[in-house]
């Protein structure tokens, strides 16, 4: 036997709408998986760049890793990596090696692609460091082409004092 049909009440809808509010309020906030920049090799293959698996969590590049290039890396122990944020924008982390591979200021570092890059800020200024206690402040542009987001490091930054 079926149930006689019951009119939908104002009360009734303002419930199923407060439970879907509240359920949607439970969520957890979040941040997206890390992409590791670098070679992406299959597992199994010892040339994965970066991997610690041992890590927590673990650090692993994946087919969504870009690779680097002319010359740009990173400094051993800090792989650079970027996820969607908590604030819906882009997040990034690690710390850039511009000495070891002989990366030139402002040539191609890594295509990012496009699904993060669109959430990144166009520039984004951070320390560089270029050997034991010397230090420069670097510039991380990121311009969009039609498909991925073409990142450049622009270092050292140089002032000059504007004379009237």
């Amino acid at each position: 036997m079926t149930r006689p049909h019951r009119f939908d009440t104002l009360g009734g809808r303002h419930h199923e709408v407060a439970r879907r509010t509240g359920d949607e309020e439970r969520k957890p906030n979040l941040r997206g998986f890390k992409i590791y920049i670098g070679d992406f090799v299959a597992p199994e293959d010892p040339g994965n760049d970066p991997q610690d698996l041992t890590a927590t969590p673990p650090i692993d590049t994946s087919p969504s890793s870009p690779p680097y290039q002319n010359g740009l890396t990173y400094m051993a122990g800090a792989p650079v990596w970027f996820a969607h944020g908590l604030d819906g924008e882009t997040d990034m982390g690690g710390m850039y090696d511009v000495v070891t591979g002989g990366y030139v200021s402002g040539d191609l570092g890594f295509e990012m692609p496009l699904e993060w890059a669109a959430q990144a800020p166009t520039y984004h200024d951070f320390v560089l460091k270029l050997d034991d206690g010397v230090f420069t402040i670097a510039v991380q542009e990121i311009t969009l082409t039609l498909t991925v987001g073409e990142v450049r490091i622009w270092f050292p930054i140089v002032a000059e004092p504007i004379v009237p």
